[in-house]
């Protein structure tokens, strides 16, 4: 049953078979003691018309017959209380028929008074009243009903504690369910909320060390693009990788330098970060009539499929190999200012996996766009 509305429907069935069995039950233990006077009339007169014309024998086994199934007793005497059958004497329990009470013993005169039809419970007076009988099945029904709502509260009450748990600043907090149904659905969906929200401060918080430290170099980013494998040799050398530049000899591009020098930089940079050591990081500039393009491939341990276009989204950052190979990585946002880069010059910018390696691949307009 993982539907909440088949959760409610069955429960709602139940407890309504519950109250229709408790009253069918109550009616069936209670019919013999609160017949109408009439029918134990009937008896009466027919046990007095049989005592008089069948004799004695006769009565006995009409009494045996009224017995036979009801677990109560049944006694035919005279107006002084003498049974007709044994002979014993059964005037206190006319008494007790006439004047206590209707759960001990019912009393019936035959029409013309000569005989007395007692219809006795056998002391059975411990049987629950009506009152008594709806009591209990009021108490079922409460108990099915409280155990119902606990089963719905509870998951609702644990939701709001993690709830108001995050809210107070805990963003590690999940609710963890295990049910199947609507109340799972949404504590799972809170769940992934919190994931996404908890990834996004996170990365705020390593923007902002980040941009403290650069506060504190800020020379840390003069460098550029393949010049820095000429200009600045030892940032390569430190990761022992080296750079092969294949480029037209003569190339002309209307660019903003800045924009430009940013997104190489970036792209670069990233290469750089997750190359082996010893390794080489390959940069080709291509042209077509239209187009130029640059390439830059590493050989590191690339990225999943799922995530090739991911890695240019702010503050994403790969949860692979790929992403624990550095320890000093960013936050998440050099290919996506590198994307908007290019983009600003109506380019675009893609990554593929290459076997090994990543390569990063600007595609940029050879005439400016209007």
């Amino acid at each position: 049953m993982k539907s909440l509305y088949f959760k409610v429907l069955v429960w709602s069935i139940a407890t309504v078979a519950l109250v229709m069995t408790g009253l069918l039950v109550h009616s069936r233990l209670f019919r013999p003691r609160f017949g109408p006077f009439q029918t134990s009339r009937v008896f009466a007169d027919f046990a007095q018309r049989v005592y008089t014309t069948e004799g004695r024998q006769a009565l006995g086994e009409f009494i045996r017959q009224a017995n036979q199934g009801t677990g109560d007793d049944f006694y035919v005497t005279d107006a002084n209380g003498k049974d007709l059958l044994t002979g014993q004497d059964r005037s206190a329990l006319l008494a007790a028929a006439s004047g206590g009470p209707p759960a001990l013993a019912f009393l019936a005169p035959s029409s013309d008074g000569s005989i007395r039809w007692v219809h006795s419970f056998g002391g059975r007076d411990a049987r629950p009243s009506p009152a008594e009988a709806f009591l209990w099945i009021l108490a079922a029904v409460s108990l099915m009903a409280y155990l119902f709502t606990f089963y719905l509260v509870s998951p609702l009450r644990k939701l709001a504690a993690v709830v108001e748990r995050f809210g107070a600043g805990d963003l590690s907090v999940r609710a963890g369910a295990t049910r199947g149904d609507e109340l799972g659905n949404l504590a799972r969906a809170f769940d992934k909320m919190a994931q996404r929200i908890d990834t996004l401060v996170t990365a705020e918080r390593r923007l902002l060390q980040d941009i403290s430290h650069e506060l504190r170099t800020p020379l840390a980013r003069t460098t550029f693009a393949v010049e820095v494998a000429r200009t600045d040799p030892d940032r390569t050398a430190a990761r022992r990788v080296s750079i092969d530049l294949r480029s037209p000899p003569a190339l002309r591009l209307t660019v903003d330098r800045e924009l430009l020098h940013r997104a190489l930089d970036y792209v670069l940079r990233n290469a750089i970060r997750y190359s082996p050591d010893g390794q080489q990081i390959d940069v080709t500039v291509t042209t077509t009539p239209v187009t130029a393009e640059v390439a830059i491939r590493d050989r590191g341990p690339g990225v999943s499929t799922e995530m090739l276009d991911k890695i240019f989204d702010p503050f994403f950052r790969a949860e692979s190999h790929r992403a624990r190979v550095s320890a000093a990585g960013g936050v998440g946002l050099g290919l996506a200012i590198a994307r908007r880069a290019v983009q600003r010059h109506h380019g675009f910018i893609r990554a593929e996996n290459v076997a090994p390696g990543l390569c990063g691949v600007m595609t940029l307009p050879r005439v400016a766009a209007s």
